[in-house]
């Protein structure tokens, strides 16, 4: 796997992003937010009977921070190229567990709702 590059606080200076954590969640398990700082608790869904995501890292960043963070997400999940891509991505993805042979296997995703997810 390549070493990935990014720029730093300075914006000239790349440093490595080996030997960061990376952190899987299914969704966030709890949001605080206030003038200086949101905290965003990120969540697994388990295998249980239980209705709420079990906590599983905390993100607390500056508030302004935040609103550039989501208005540079929103941006990216508006932008007609990513959508392309993203629905391209979950068909063919969708074509692999689909087999017209055999059906669809049981935790197949459904490709009607990722469509819908992403008109």
């Amino acid at each position: 796997m390549a070493t990935k590059k990014t720029k730093a606080h300075d914006g000239q200076t790349p440093f490595s992003m080996d030997g960061i954590q990376s952190i899987y969640a299914d969704q966030p398990a709890g949001i605080q937010a206030g003038p200086y700082n949101v905290k965003i608790t990120l969540g697994v869904i388990e295998d249980d009977d239980s209705d709420y995501p079990r906590p599983v890292a905390t993100i607390v960043m500056p508030t302004t921070n935040m609103m550039r963070m989501v208005a540079e997400l929103q941006a990216l999940f508006e932008n007609p190229d990513f959508l392309a891509e993203a629905k391209k991505s979950l068909d063919d993805d969708t074509r692999k567990w689909f087999s017209p042979k055999n059906g669809r296997l049981p935790n197949a995703p459904r490709s009607t709702a990722v469509r819908k997810l992403i008109k």
